[in-house]
């Protein structure tokens, strides 16, 4: 059973107002990680921590890696790289 089954099996069991806190903490929980991606402590191409900042692009800390030279924000290598409308992850 995929973790996505075992969490629609345990939502079967919540009252009403259980799956509306839950609603509520998950979107909190998205609008806060949003605000605590901040900057890399790592680059995802090489693991190398030689790091600096590099630019700012649509609200988000673009870091540059001091070794492989590329660029990269939080988002790199994550379900929501790429998306537009990253508010919009938790009603897909």
């Amino acid at each position: 059973m995929t973790i996505i089954e075992q969490i629609r099996e345990l939502a079967k069991q919540l009252t009403e107002q259980e799956r509306v806190t839950v609603m509520r903490e998950l979107k909190n929980t998205d609008a806060s990680l949003t605000a605590q991606l901040g900057e890399a402590k790592v680059c995802p191409h090489c693991s190398s921590s030689m790091i600096i900042k590099h630019s700012m692009f649509n609200g988000r800390q673009r870091s540059k890696c001091k070794t492989c030279g590329k660029t990269f924000t939080m988002l790199t290598g994550t379900p929501i790289h790429g998306l537009k409308k990253v508010s919009l992850w938790q009603d897909y």
